[in-house]
Order: structure tokens, then C-alpha cells, then sequence
């Protein structure tokens, strides 16, 4: 069965949830199905410009040209007049979420695909209001799940849990490097407690001689993490580059204290690099003791697996390694897809 599939953007960029929504697209229309993208303006041609320039993992992206793409000219809470009638229409983003809540029967069938908890202090407080909203949600971690049917109680809630792109990050078999090095993205947003893993890696260093830390991110770090003499940082690097960046490490560092998901769990894990966690997004959906370890949001606890790990011998890192390969395998992009084209098709029967 062909559907007319909409999905609503709040603009096009690797940013957030755009990347995954994006492949969504994409190999949905690969299949068959009529699919239209609704976003909101690009940045300006300067930005863009500047953007470009400087090797940015936030470039616009554009889908394939099965997609149909719609730009809309308003501002986002006017993104629903853009919209082609359609079977299905799925909205992520709250902002997203809220521009089309009203848009007649005619647009499709209307689900919120929930790729975060985005209820922060500096948003409208309304932005806790989309997720009362009568949407068939599809959510992409079980704690989201959780959050949606016992805070908002929503019993209309599905799971499909984020693919990762296999063929990028790529598997080669490696053995643990010569000196030790763990990694972490670098963010200056609150929740990411990108703090907890410097410190943690500082103290770790006091019982693994000549441990560094390798990060990336869109803003550089305080200049005293990088006087420490132990960090290396790469600003906004090209996407191309980042699966070596995670290979570069033995061990990848995820200190969030929340997260809808969590992608560069998968990410490290499909290069082969296992993974210190905090309980935070698909965390608990993924990390165990045979591909790297779960720990509370504590720097001593941190730095303990940290050690641990680091004194396993070389045969057991192998073995994680592999194992995190197995784990992303799980996580393909067509067995996704197929689980959410499944929900459309069979919400769409009820």
C-alpha cells in the first residue's frame, strides 16, 4: 500500500532530529511511498556561506530527489499552511508539533515522532502542551516511551529506536591503540554535562599514565581544559572525518543527564568503540557490561570504569569491540524504516 506521506521540519540541517526524520524520508519514498518534506526557512545565503567555509557537521541537507521538497516562507507557527494533503503527516520538533495540531483532516493522519523531552526552561512553557496532543507518537528511546504514557499519559505510543548509518561508520577490525585515549562530544548545553567527563578523565589520569581525551564539537571548550595539556579538541569538524574520531579512541564517553536518544552511542559502537554511559536517553537500551559499562552521573564512578576497562586485557577489549559492532547491526536503517512504516500502515487500518 502506497501512502502520501508529509513530514514536517522546523528547517533543513544535520542539527537535532532533521537527520534522522530526513533518512526516514528518503528511504520511505525508496519504497514507493509519495513523500513531501515541509521545512522552515534555511539560514540566510551568508550563514550558509560562512557555514560551508568552515567544515560544519551542520550543513543544509537536502534529500534525495524522490523527495519533494516544500519551503515554507512563513515563520514556523504558520508552517501549516504549506502543507499538501496527504495519508499521514509527522511532525517532530515541539514548535513542529504545535504549527500543524490543527491542520484539517485532509493533511493526513497525524503522528509526533518524539525524539526528545523538550521541556527546558528557556521554552514557553506550552511546549509541554504538544505532547497531550491526540498524535500517535512513535518515540525513540524506552525512556521516552516512559515518559510519554506516565507523564502526559498517552497509551497511543509506539517504539522505534534511531538507526545508525552502518556503511559510514564503518567497521575495521582494530586492536586497542598503544596509549590510551577516550572521547566525548564537547557541548556547552547544560543536560550534555560535558564537565562530568573532563573531570572524570582527570582523575582517571592519576591511575592511567598518559591518558588523553579526545572531543569535537561546535564550540570550543574553556581554554583551561586545553591548557590541562591532555585534551585534544576539533571545532565543528567535517562529517566525513568524525567516524575516525571514534575510532581514534578506545573507549567513548557519554555523560548526559538526558537525552531523547543518545546517537553517538551508536555511532562509537558501529566503529568498534565501546562505551562508558551515563542512565541517560537509549542508554540503558544499549550499554551493558560486553560493550562498555553504565554508570551513575558521579566522576569517581566514571573514572573507576574508566580504569577498569583500561586494565582488561587486550583479548577482552577485542571482544567489547565486536560486541558493540553486533549491538549496531541491531540498529540498521532498514529494519527501522520497516518498523515505522509498519506503525503508519497499521494506524492507518485501525
Amino acid at each position: 500500500m502506497s501512502l502520501r506521506i508529509t513530514f514536517v521540519l522546523p528547517h533543513l540541517s544535520l542539527s537535532g532530529g532533521n537527520k534522522i526524520t530526513v533518512i526516514y524520508a528518503e528511504r520511505l519514498a525508496d519504497r514507493g511511498h509519495d513523500v513531501t518534506v515541509v521545512h522552515g526557512p534555511l539560514p540566510s545565503l551568508k550563514a550558509r556561506i560562512a557555514t560551508w567555509h568552515s567544515s560544519s557537521s551542520e550543513h543544509a541537507i537536502r534529500p534525495n530527489p524522490n523527495v519533494k521538497l516544500v519551503r515554507a516562507s512563513a515563520k514556523l507557527s504558520e508552517l501549516a499552511k504549506f502543507l499538501p494533503d496527504a495519508d499521514v503527516l509527522v511532525a517532530t520538533w515541539w514548535e513542529t508539533v504545535e504549527a500543524v495540531s490543527h491542520a484539517p483532516a485532509s493533511k493526513g493522519r497525524k503522528f509526533h515522532l518524539v525524539q526528545g523531552h523538550e521541556v527546558w526552561p528557556y521554552l514557553p512553557s506550552r511546549s509541554a502542551d504538544v505532547y497531550r496532543l491526540p498524535f500517535h507518537k512513535i518515540a525513540v528511546s524506552n525512556w521516552l516511551v516512559d515518559v510519554m504514557r506516565h507523564t502526559y499519559g498517552s497509551s497511543d505510543v509506539s517504539l522505534v529506536q534511531n538507526p545508525v548509518e552502518l556503511d559510514r561508520f564503518a567497521w575495521k577490525e582494530r586492536s586497542r591503540s598503544p596509549n590510551p585515549i577516550v572521547g566525548t562530544v564537547y557541548s556547552v548545553t547544560p543536560v550534555k554535562n560535558s564537565q562530568l567527563a573532563f573531570e572524570a578523565v582527570k582523575l582517571a589520569r592519576e591511575r592511567v599514565p598518559g591518558l588523553r581525551l579526545i572531543c569535537f564539537g561546535t564550540e570550543k571548550p574553556p581554554q583551561a581544559w586545553l591548557d590541562g595539556g591532555f585534551l585534544s579538541f576539533r571545532v565543528r569538524p567535517a562529517q566525513q572525518v568524525i567516524p575516525d574520531l571514534y575510532r581514534s579512541c578506545d573507549f567513548w564517553l557519554f555523560t548526559s543527564t538526558e537525552e531523547g536518544f543518545g546517537l553517538p552511542i551508536l555511532e562509537a559502537m558501529a566503529v568498534g568503540t565501546p562505551v562508558i554511559a551515563t542512565p541517560a536517553g537509549a542508554a540503558p537500551d544499549l550499554v551493558d557490561e560486553s560493550t562498555g559499562r553504565l554508570v551513575g552521573h558521579s566522576i569517581h564512578e566514571i573514572a573507576d570504569a574508566i580504569v577498569e576497562l583500561f586494565r582488561q586485557p587486550d583479548a577482552q577489549w577485542s571482544e567489547m569491540s565486536k560486541a558493540c559492532r553486533r549491538t549496531a547491526e541491531a540498529h540498521d536503517i532498514d529494519t527501522a524504516v520497516s518498523q515505522f512504516e509498519a506503525i503508519l500502515l497499521s494506524s492507518l487500518a485501525e
